[in-house]
């Protein structure tokens, strides 16, 4: 659960920017070789694109981890499994939807 309110979070953003912006240059100078970044800064945006993009994504993937196991240490045993099932889908690139959908048939057949 991330417990920062919305100041906190915007104040984050501008350090996390500086910090991906430093990596950018340094990981494709290193690569690239001395200034290559400075040249091409079309690179640095995708860079710090796909930083913001990952992390992005896999904040929201651990936020729906632990709230589906959370519902899941509520609900009982029977939906348990479908967590792991979850798991699953998200190491394998399948949808999060799907196995909330998994989660929401066993619900119904509780019901």
């Amino acid at each position: 659960m991330i417990d920062a309110d919305y100041t906190t979070l915007l104040r984050q953003a501008y350090g996390t920017a500086d910090h991906y912006l430093m990596h950018s240059i340094e990981d494709i100078d290193k690569r690239l070789g001395k200034g290559y970044a400075r040249e091409h800064p079309e690179l640095i945006a995708a860079y710090m694109w796909t930083a913001a993009a990952d992390f992005g994504c896999a904040s929201i993937a651990k936020e729906f981890g632990e709230a589906i196991s959370n519902l899941a240490e509520t609900l009982g045993r029977g939906v348990a499994d479908r967590t792991e099932l979850l798991n699953d889908t998200i190491e394998t690139g399948d949808t999060v939807g799907k196995a909330i959908d998994g989660i929401s048939e066993d619900l119904r057949r509780r019901g």
